[in-house]
């Protein structure tokens, strides 16, 4: 025979803890089933239109970008470097600031 702690309690077959579960009928289980179908169209709604949304801010970011660049090089002023030997009268430090452009 064991011990028995008193602040443990009475051991119980574990058939006696197990509680039976109650079956659903037929309206409650279709009921359930189109309750979960129209959480899951709310869900996939939300995600798309989350979705949408986050692409729209994308564009309008690469849009405000573009539009940056544009702007910048509209402002910018250049000097036309023609003659090669200037090129060659530079220092390291001002080749490094020159820019090449192809336009």
């Amino acid at each position: 025979m064991t011990r028995v702690k008193p602040w443990k309690g009475e051991r119980k077959p574990l058939r006696a803890l197990i509680k039976s579960r109650k079956e659903k009928s037929w309206n409650e289980k279709r009921l359930e089933k189109e309750r979960r179908k129209a959480l899951q169209k709310v869900r996939e709604n939300a995600l798309r239109e989350k979705a949408e949304r986050r692409k729209r801010e994308k564009e309008a970011r690469e849009e405000s970008r573009k539009r940056k660049l544009d702007n910048e090089k509209r402002a910018e002023q250049v000097q036309i470097v023609s003659n090669l030997a200037k090129l060659k009268k530079m220092s390291k430090k001002e080749l490094r600031k020159l820019q090449v452009r192809g336009d």
